[in-house]
C-alpha cells in the first residue's frame, strides 16, 4: 500500500468512524438512531483486499452516506446515495462497481469457498 493510499485509508475511513464512536459516548447517541451501518474491506478484481467502504444510514431517512477507497484505483471518496437492497456503488474515477452483498450471503459464500478446499 502506497503512503497516499494509506493516508487516503486513515481520513476516509477510520476518523469519521472514530468521530461516530466518540460522540456517541459524549452525545447520546445510539444505534437505535441508524437504520443500517456498516464497515467493511472490499477485494480487487485480483481478490486482493485493497479498498474499505463506510455506510451510514439515519433511521430517519432514506440516504446512504458513503465513504469508500477504491479496490482498484484506491481513489478515496465521500458521496451520497438512496438507501435500497442491493446496494452498489460506482468509483467515480475508474468505474469500478462496488457491490455490498448482505452479509449472511458472504459468509455462506466464504464458508463454502474454504470447505470446497478442504
Amino acid at each position: 500500500m502506497t503512503p497516499q493510499a494509506f493516508i487516503n485509508l486513515i481520513v476516509c475511513i477510520y476518523i469519521p468512524l472514530l468521530n461516530i464512536i466518540f460522540t456517541s459516548f459524549t452525545s447520546g447517541v445510539t444505534m437505535g438512531m441508524f437504520k443500517y451501518l456498516t464497515n467493511r474491506t472490499l477485494r480487487n478484481k485480483a481478490g486482493e483486499e485493497k479498498g474499505k467502504i463506510r455506510i451510514v444510514v439515519k433511521a430517519d431517512s432514506d440516504t446512504a452516506e458513503v465513504d469508500y477507497v477504491c479496490p482498484e484505483c484506491v481513489h478515496s471518496e465521500h458521496t451520497e446515495k438512496p438507501w435500497e437492497r442491493p446496494f452498489s456503488v460506482k468509483c467515480s474515477k475508474c468505474g469500478f462497481v462496488m457491490k455490498l452483498p448482505k452479509m449472511k450471503s458472504e459468509m455462506k459464500k466464504e464458508v463454502k469457498a474454504a470447505s470446497a478446499k478442504t
